[in-house]
Formats: structure tokens, C-alpha cells, sequence
């Protein structure tokens, strides 16, 4: 990265990196951006939805200058228009990379990409990633093509965890993807596995999180009035609705559950790690407490404020013995109290 272009990374209020280099950017660089956003969202955009998406990246471009660009992108590409509850939105037909050369460095991280897009066979926006860079490389010559083989032979199965995600509907996933381009809100059907329920909703989708290997949606569920993620593989009947809505920020940036799904109540956790197991979550899960403390006999105090779900107490009962909620009090209890009916279910007698 430039010098420039580095200091041109600022840090906002919500500790999201912003980069303020994109005010400068080119009548060129623009009306590619409009081009590629107009040929991916076939239900279109209006040019006030394409002032405010860029807004919110601090370009500031007049109405006027965003008709213009599409005027002026219309005598070359295949833009279309239709009117819609008196609005106009724009489409466009897909366009090509022509005469691309690549560097073996190039080739390398391209296939470290194909490799990890692998892993999530079955998303939409994987295949359609995988399916880019094979027509990248269809621009390229035959020893280029010859040396990406040699690298993606180098780059193998980089997570044993891949196919999660071949129940996803890949409509429901590009409509849900345009819900966060627009800023639309979605209604929905979504199974709740821990319930094993479903119930109609509408959320405010606001990014893509993926969750142990699988999909997911985060954003606020107007059902709960709270900031939840949704397993894309259990949504149905998805409609993308009309009204608009505003990401809150804050909101996302407070976000930060224990394991991957989102609850109630936050509460102070705490659970002492033995030092055979300590080391262990130290070195690999270290990343999912807010602090840890090492004691002088190596076992840990693992603290996370969260909310106590299901998945919390399976992550316990997955360490034995070799670990004990410290806080809150009520749960230790029901800890407590599932340790002992294990202990009863192995003492009874098998039945004949």
C-alpha cells in the first residue's frame, strides 16, 4: 500500500476502519463502481440509492453527476431502465476482463483463493468467486494456467470443514445480499433449531458472518427488538420489502457474543480452566474472552460478559472435569446439577 493510502486509513467512533482515500476518487474508478453495482442487483437501483451508497463511504457525488455517469456508461454497455412506483431504476448487462497478465505471486494468491473458496462450495458468493478467477485465468496464456496447477497442488485442503453449506438457497442468498446493498429490510420464515420453531420475522440485515463454517446473517430482528445472526440455510420465504433501514452502528460494534449465537440478558461469566485444559484454551480460544488471567499454578480465569444460551453450556460440559463456572451463581448451580445426573446415569445399572 502507498504511503498516501495509508495515511489516509482513519479509525472511526466505532473502531471500523474508514478510508478516507476513496474522496479523491476518479470519474473512471466511479463509473466502473456504478457499472459493477448496476449488473449485480437485477432488481436495480435508483441514482439516489447509488449518491447514498457511495455517502456512506464519505464520496460525496451530486444526482446530476450519477445520471450523467449512466448516460455516459449507456453508449457502451447495456444499461436498462424501468419505472417502478414512479422511481427509475437502472440495470446493466455484465462486462468483461480482457488482456489480464499475472505475476507468480499473483498466481499464488490466486490459488490460496480458489483453494479457501473451496472450502464454501455451495454459497453462491463462493461459486461465483471460484468462477471469476477461472475466467481470470482464461485471459491469461497456457504457462500462466500450467503454473496455477503446480500452486493449487502446493495449497491443499486447507479446512477439513468444508461442504456446510450446500443447503443454502443461493436465491435466498443474492436476495438477501441485495437487501444489504439497498438497505431494505427482509421478511422472513426462519427455523430456530434451539426451539425448534418457526416464526415469521422481519430483519434488518446488516452483514454476512460466517459461523463455524456456515453462513450467516447478522442483523436486527424487529421479533426480538435485538441484534441476532441467522443460519441463511434456515431462512424461507424471504421477501425483500420496500422500507428502508439505517444500520446502527453501535448496535454492531457492542456485539460480541461468547460463541456465535446471539441471546437475552448479557451477564458476567467466569470459569476457571485447569492447567492441563488452561493452556489450551490460552492458545486456541484465547480470542473468545474479553480477558484471561493466568494464575500462578497454570490453571486460568477465563471472564466474557455474555448471554447464557444453550451453546454456553455445551462449550462447559465439553470440558469435564476440567473446568468450573465460578460466575454467575445460578448458573454454577445448573452446572452443578447436570454434572450429577451424569454422575447417577453411569452408576445405574444397564437393563438387560
Amino acid at each position: 500500500m502507498k504511503k498516501d493510502e495509508k495515511q489516509a486509513k482513519e479509525v472511526s467512533a466505532d473502531g471500523r476502519e474508514e478510508n478516507k482515500y476513496l474522496k479523491g476518487i476518479s470519474v473512471a474508478e466511479r463509473q466502473i463502481y456504478i457499472l459493477s453495482l448496476l449488473s449485480e442487483n437485477p432488481q436495480g437501483f435508483r441514482v439516489q440509492d447509488i449518491v447514498e451508497k457511495l455517502l456512506s463511504w464519505d464520496i460525496e457525488v451530486k444526482k446530476r453527476t450519477i445520471q450523467r455517469d449512466i448516460d455516459e456508461l449507456s453508449l457502451s454497455y447495456g444499461i436498462s431502465e424501468e419505472v417502478r412506483g414512479g422511481d427509475v431504476y437502472y440495470m446493466a448487462d455484465k462486462y468483461n476482463l480482457k488482456n489480464v497478465d499475472l505475476t507468480l505471486s499473483d498466481l499464488m494468491s490466486i490459488a490460496f483463493l480458489q483453494e479457501l473458496l473451496d472450502n464454501y462450495h455451495g454459497l453462491a458468493v463462493a461459486d461465483h468467486g471460484t468462477e471469476f478467477l477461472e475466467r481470470l485465468m482464461r485471459q491469461t496464456g497456457l504457462t500462466k494456467r500450467a503454473q496455477l496447477l503446480d500452486y493449487k497442488n502446493i495449497i491443499k485442503n486447507m479446512d477439513d470443514s468444508r461442504r456446510k453449506n450446500l443447503d443454502v438457497n443461493p436465491e435466498i442468498e443474492r436476495t438477501v445480499l441485495n437487501a444489504m446493498n439497498q438497505k431494505k429490510k427482509l421478511r422472513m420464515t426462519y427455523y430456530s433449531w434451539n426451539r425448534n420453531e418457526s416464526t415469521e420475522r422481519v430483519i434488518h440485515p446488516y452483514r454476512f458472518v460466517m459461523n463455524d463454517g456456515y453462513l450467516n446473517v447478522e442483523g436486527f430482528c424487529e421479533l426480538r427488538n435485538a441484534l441476532r445472526n441467522f443460519r441463511v440455510s434456515r431462512m424461507s420465504n424471504v421477501v425483500l420489502l420496500d422500507e428502508a433501514f439505517s444500520p446502527d452502528k453501535k448496535l454492531m460494534a457492542a456485539q460480541k457474543p461468547f460463541l456465535h449465537l446471539s441471546g437475552g440478558r448479557q451477564e458476567e461469566l467466569v470459569i476457571r480452566f485447569d492447567k492441563s485444559k488452561g493452556r489450551f484454551v490460552k492458545e486456541y480460544e484465547a480470542g473468545r474472552a474479553d480477558r484471561i488471567v493466568q494464575e500462578e499454578d497454570g490453571e486460568i480465569l477465563f471472564y466474557k460478559k455474555t448471554a447464557i444460551t444453550d451453546e454456553v453450556r455445551q462449550y462447559i460440559l465439553g470440558y469435564g472435569s476440567h473446568v468450573k463456572v465460578l460466575e454467575p451463581g445460578w448458573f454454577a448451580g445448573e452446572i452443578e446439577k447436570e454434572a450429577e445426573k451424569m454422575a447417577r446415569r453411569y452408576q445405574e445399572k444397564e437393563k438387560n
